[in-house]
Formats: C-alpha cells, structure tokens, sequence
C-alpha cells in the first residue's frame, strides 16, 4: 500500500506522532510497526518523502519517555533489518527548515542522541517488563543493528551508549546462558 504511490499514509502517520500522548497516538505507533514489517516498506519508509518526518515523530516519542516509546524503538529497530537503511538513519539530524545541517553527534534531537539519552536514563535499571524497560531491551537491539556499520559503529564509540551497555550487561540478573542473540 505504501509502495503503491497511489495512497499517502506516511504524512498522516508522521503528524499522528506529533500528538499529545493518547490512543491516536497509540495506534499511530501499533500502524507503524505494522507498516515497518515487510521489507519494500521499509525503503520507502527511510528515503520516501516522509521519512524525515517518520523518524523525527519516533525520536520525539522516545525522547518523551513516554509508555509508547517502546513501541517506537521497535519500529527503528524493524527498518534497521534493512541494511540499505542503517546508516541513513542514524545520520537523522533534524534542523527547522532554512538551517544548515547539524552533525548528529551535536545535535540533542539527533536519532543517536535520543538513543543516548533513552539508555542514561534507564541506567539504574528500569523494572523488567515495564515500558521503559521494553524501551530499553529494543533500543540495544536497534544499536546492535545500527552499529553493523562501520561509520555508524565510529559515531557510537564517540557516545557513552557503549558504556550503557557495558553496564547493563555487569548488572544482569539473567545468566548468560539464557541471553539469547538479540540481547546484550
């Protein structure tokens, strides 16, 4: 449907996620992830004339820290299987229009610092199950995804993401037995 050119759901979508909080909102995320599943979505999705927009509603849901982040993060982490996709999205930088482009790594609403951020926020250990941990869980499997790049893999070294999931595998209640591939 999103291939087509025949139907523009993406616009709609991205403004979706600009809302407060809510069931649009809600849905707005479930839609997404739907959408983000099959792979010729996901190619429209990131280069397509929405994809600024898709990314940045994402980001400033995370960035909220609200209940649906994780359903956001599970979304980035759906486009990142593609891996056309990765280093396109992780150079999201946003800038209010006429602006010169800002580089991710000093920009506060970039996709890498939004990751950043999720992650320094939950480094007491968030609640297994909650939506923060959830948030957590996916966002480590989008870096995970995200640093099959080299370029991507060199921005990452120049956070502190890294030494999040250091320690998020030091203070692992769970033995590495029972960590599964898609896990730190």
């Amino acid at each position: 449907m999103i291939c087509s050119g025949n139907y523009d759901v993406l616009t709609p979508l991205a403004q979706c996620l600009t809302q407060e909080s809510g069931d649009g909102r809600h849905l707005t995320c479930l839609a997404l992830n739907n959408l983000s599943i099959p792979t010729e979505n996901k190619r429209v999705i990131i280069v397509g004339p929405s994809s600024s927009a898709i990314i940045g509603g994402l980001c400033k849901v995370i960035a909220e820290d609200k209940q649906d982040s994780y359903l956001c993060c599970i979304c980035l982490m759906n486009l990142s299987f593609l891996e056309a996709n990765i280093a396109i999205m992780l150079q999201h930088s946003p800038v209010p229009d006429g602006s010169f482009p800002i580089p991710p790594l000093n920009n506060s609403k970039s996709l890498i610092r939004i990751l950043e951020k999720l992650l320094k926020k939950a480094s007491v250990g968030p609640k297994k199950r909650s939506g923060k941990y959830e948030g957590v869980r996916w966002a480590c499997g989008l870096i995970k995804n995200l640093a099959k790049s080299e370029e991507n893999a060199a921005l990452f070294r120049k956070t502190e993401i890294p030494n999040y999931a250091v320690e998020y595998v030091r203070y692992s209640t769970a033995p590495p037995s029972r960590w599964t591939s898609n896990s730190l």
